[in-house]
């Protein structure tokens, strides 16, 4: 979901500031500054968008659809699985139990911080989740509905 939405905000990203539309931008203005006091032309930024819209934006979909065709045969690749074991809340757990284990026989963890090391419920992640994306789709429905 992540990814989906990183690569929906790079489509936007590229489709909004697309100097492809207008290839004499590009030639126009090449050596000029992008700013005042900036070393830095116009032109060689604005291939550099060229190249992330041309290359980066395909591959950025390729990879999303592979993601996609993996998950749907139900294999995981070395990474997914890397990341799943990871995202696992048992493991984690124990890894942190162990940290805390460690910390604790070296001296470095104090009272406040015994206290301090709990975990929320998954009921409360769930809730956190859900409104931040009601937040999101809040913000996206006032942006596209003001005047």
């Amino acid at each position: 979901m992540g990814f989906l939405l990183v690569l929906g905000f790079l489509g936007w990203l590229f489709w909004t500031f697309n100097p492809v539309r207008d290839a004499d931008r590009i030639w126009k203005e090449f050596w000029e500054p992008v700013r005042a006091g900036s070393i830095l032309p116009k032109g060689i930024a604005l291939l550099f968008i060229v190249v992330c819209y041309l290359i980066l934006l395909p591959v950025a979909c390729l990879v999303l659809l592979a993601g996609v065709f993996h998950g749907l045969r139900g294999r995981r690749t070395r990474l997914s699985g890397w990341i799943l074991r990871a995202m696992s809340q048992e493991e984690v757990r124990l890894r942190q139990k162990g940290m805390l284990k460690s910390l604790d026989a070296e001296g470095r963890l104090s009272p406040t911080d015994k206290v301090l090391q709990s975990y929320l419920r998954p009921a409360v992640g769930w809730a956190i989740l859900l409104g931040l994306l009601a937040v999101c789709v809040g913000v996206l429905v006032w942006v596209a509905t003001r005047e």
